[in-house]
């Protein structure tokens, strides 16, 4: 845990927020224990109040360990492509929860190229024709 602990200040000393830091924990290392809530709470300042604000708005952010792979999909990007959500839901259905998580959530910042998604915090954009992204997907299934 010692690697957390440089991470979370390193954060803090590069004035990275919160809020921010929390969202980088649970994509670097797939979720939040308790035990890394506790040293952000230390390095940070911050009151449990505060940490309790952040989870309840962001629930995701606390959550234990997680996938192997973390797909985050951008959710407006995917209200008018159900046949690629369909195709995303069928994949993680094939490998488990335990090796894929799926979350939809908001926008990733590059509407003009979407649909995108993070998978493993890589963005990948133009999903509906992005072959690379698609093998490195469906090579989940079949390690």
């Amino acid at each position: 845990m010692i690697d957390v602990l440089v991470f979370i200040q390193n954060a803090h000393a590069k004035g990275v927020t919160l809020k921010r830091c929390l969202m980088d924990l649970r994509q670097k290392y797939g979720g939040i224990s308790d035990e890394m809530l506790s040293q952000v709470k230390t390095v940070y300042g911050c009151t449990d109040t505060e940490l309790n604000d952040i989870t309840r708005w962001f629930p995701k952010l606390k959550s234990g360990p997680v996938a192997l792979h973390q797909l985050t999909v951008c959710e407006p990007c995917f209200t008018h492509h159900a046949e690629l959500r369909e195709r995303l839901l069928e994949i993680q259905r094939s490998v488990g929860d335990e090796v894929l998580q799926i979350t939809f959530g908001g926008c990733l910042g590059a509407c003009g190229v979407g649909p995108n998604a993070l998978l493993d915090g890589q963005l990948y954009t133009q999903l509906d024709h992005n072959r690379p992204f698609w093998v490195r997907l469906e090579s989940l299934i079949k390690p």
